[in-house]
C-alpha cells in the first residue's frame, strides 16, 4: 500500500517527540517515531478530527492485556486499527499475528500495519480479509 507522507512539523526535543493527540512529550524511539508520524498524517493530510483517534490503550481479553498502537473511531465504533513497528522490523506473519488479537478484539473494520517504510492494509468483510491498496480505500 502506498502512502505519501508530507514533511510534516512534528516537535522534537533533546530525544523526545511531541504527542499531539495525548499532549504530551514522549521518548522519541523509531517506533513512536512512525507512530506520530501517522498522527500527523491522519491529523494534517486525511483531515481526521483528534476527537476519534485513540493512542495505546489497553483492551484485554481472557485476563491478558494488550496495548494497541492506533485506533481510529468512526461514529464510535472502532473502526481502523493501527499496529506499528520500528522501520527496521519487518511487517511479517508475526507482526500481522500480534496486530491480528487486538483487530479480533476490538471488531474493527480495516487493519493498517506500518513500519513507516512499508504499509499493508486489509480490510474484514463478511467472510474473509481482503488486502487494500490505498489507504483511499477506507472512508475516513
Amino acid at each position: 500500500m502506498k502512502i505519501h507522507f508530507q514533511k510534516y512539523q512534528i516537535r522534537t526535543q533533546q530525544g523526545q517527540i511531541f504527542d499531539e493527540v495525548r499532549k504530551k512529550w514522549l521518548v522519541a524511539t523509531p517506533e513512536e517515531q512512525v507512530r506520530q508520524l501517522w498522527v500527523h498524517y491522519l491529523l494534517h493530510t486525511l483531515k481526521v478530527p483528534i476527537q476519534q483517534l485513540a493512542l495505546e490503550k489497553l483492551v484485554s481479553q481472557n485476563k491478558k492485556e494488550f496495548r494497541f498502537d492506533l485506533l481510529y473511531f468512526k461514529s464510535t465504533k472502532p473502526f481502523v486499527l493501527f499496529e506499528f513497528k520500528r522501520p527496521e522490523i519487518p511487517l511479517d506473519p508475526n507482526a500481522l499475528l500480534q496486530a491480528s488479537i487486538y483487530f479480533e478484539i476490538l471488531d474493527c473494520t480495516f487493519l493498517i500495519l506500518s513500519n513507516g517504510l512499508n504499509h499493508l492494509g486489509w480490510q474484514k468483510t463478511d467472510t474473509t480479509f481482503e488486502p487494500i491498496l490505498s489507504i483511499e480505500d477506507i472512508n475516513f
